[in-house]
C-alpha cells in the first residue's frame, strides 16, 4: 500500500467514525427533546407542591442534552461527510508530515 493510499484510507475511516458519532447522538436528542416536551406540558405549577416543581426544574436541567446532542448530529454529521467525500487539503498536509518510505528504511 502506497503512501497516499494509507492516507486516503484513514480520512475515510475518520469520516465513517464521525457518521457513527451523529447516529449515537440521535437517542439522545430524541430523549432529550421528548423530556423538554413533556416538562413544558406540565403547564402552570403555582399551586403544586414542592417536590413537583423540582422535578420540572431538573427536568428542564436536564434538557440541555438535547441542544448538546443536536450539537453533535449536525457537527458530525457535517464533518464525516467532509472526510467521507474527500478532503484534499487534509491529504496534502499529512503527506507533508509523513517521511517518504525511501526515507523511512
Amino acid at each position: 500500500m502506497r503512501r497516499e493510499d494509507a492516507i486516503w484510507a484513514a480520512i475515510r475511516i475518520f469520516g465513517i467514525y464521525f457518521i457513527v458519532r451523529a447516529v449515537m447522538a440521535v437517542p439522545a436528542a430524541i430523549g432529550g427533546i421528548y423530556l423538554i416536551y413533556v416538562m413544558a406540558s406540565l403547564g402552570d405549577l403555582s399551586d403544586a407542591s414542592e417536590s413537583l416543581k423540582s422535578v420540572r426544574t431538573l427536568g428542564l436541567a436536564k434538557g440541555g442534552t438535547a441542544v448538546v446532542a443536536l450539537c453533535e448530529i449536525v457537527l458530525f454529521t457535517c464533518a464525516g461527510l467532509l472526510f467521507i467525500r474527500g478532503f484534499p487539503t487534509l491529504e496534502k498536509r499529512i503527506a507533508g508530515y509523513l517521511p517518504r518510505s525511501d526515507e523511512a528504511a
